[in-house]
Formats: C-alpha cells, structure tokens, sequence
C-alpha cells in the first residue's frame, strides 16, 4: 500500500464558499452534542478517544455520526459527482 497520494481538484472561490455553506447548514440542523461532537474532532482536532469520552458517544455511535454527515455533504455538493483521483507516486 505505502504512502497513497491524491490530486485535488482546483475549486473556484465561489464553489468553495457554497461548500461551506452547506456545512454551516448540515451542522446547524443536528442536534447541539453531535454538532458539538463532531467540531471537537474536526476543527479542534480531538482525538476520536478524547471525543467519545467528552460526549459520552460510544465508537459506534460516532463514525456512523460522522460518516452520515459526510454523505449529507457530499449528496448536497458538486463534490459526489466528481471523486477524487489517485495517483501512483
């Protein structure tokens, strides 16, 4: 396996400010311990333990929280449509 790498698709400041928006929104709409759950491990960068521990979310319980999330953002942006590239480096 070793180290695998991506291409990143170059996105427009336009696309990436609704990209965000979308995130604003889907956070917005969950109850107040997820939202709160899930900016501990993503924008203040919390250990998955630490987070579960805090919040009282079993293992389970939190990656089906994040991986629904990430379906919500991904079925709501252009992002779904176009996967990104790996490349052999």
């Amino acid at each position: 396996m070793g180290n695998r790498q991506f291409k990143t698709r170059e996105i427009d400041p336009e696309t990436q400010a609704r990209n965000a928006a979308v995130m604003v929104k889907i956070l917005g709409d969950l109850p107040g311990a997820e939202r709160n759950a899930l900016m501990s491990f993503y924008c203040d960068q919390k250990s998955e333990k630490e987070v579960q521990t805090a919040f009282a979310f079993d293992t389970e319980r939190f990656r089906e929280m994040r991986r629904s999330t990430r379906v919500m953002y991904f079925q709501r942006t252009a992002l779904a449509a176009a996967p990104f590239a790996e490349t052999n480096s």
